[in-house]
């Protein structure tokens, strides 16, 4: 029970705390004891390959908690990167077709809001306001 809870508490303390958390902080979010939740990560250890030469065990007090949460915790930029494209899609979706076209211009291709407003023929305040229109739109799909 506590395994499969464990990759979203990770992913969930890992956002709030701009890094990966560590064993008594995941204890604390999924009120169980940290004996329970190295338990849950041991059992959780034979999806993740490491060597077998390495030992948690040899490694000083301080470093086991890092250790173990080395083992246990595996970041995919894949996975990540999959979950932004999923994101630009369904906010792509959203967007007129001027805001595309000031997305495209001013993230992608890094033009200037002046260049931009002159080729879609309107002020530059207007691809000011289409941006934080765009902004909103992410910060919304993001945080859902």
């Amino acid at each position: 029970e506590i395994a499969l809870n464990l990759p979203e508490a990770r992913e969930d303390l890992s956002k709030k705390l701009s890094r990966p958390p560590t064993i008594p902080e995941l204890s604390a979010y999924l009120g169980k004891s940290e004996e329970d939740i190295l338990e849950a990560m041991e059992s959780g250890k034979n999806y993740n390959m490491h060597s077998l030469d390495q030992s948690v065990d040899a490694a000083k007090e301080e470093d086991k908690y890092e250790k173990i949460n080395e083992y246990a915790q595996i970041n995919e930029k894949g996975y990540e990167q999959f979950e932004n494209a999923d994101i630009f899609r369904s906010v792509m979706k959203q967007l007129t077709e001027d805001e595309r076209k000031v997305f495209v211009a001013r993230l992608l291709r890094n033009r200037s809001q002046r260049d931009v407003a002159k080729d879609l023929n309107v002020s530059q305040m207007t691809v000011s306001r289409m941006e934080s229109n765009i902004k909103k739109k992410l910060k919304e799909e993001y945080f859902q």
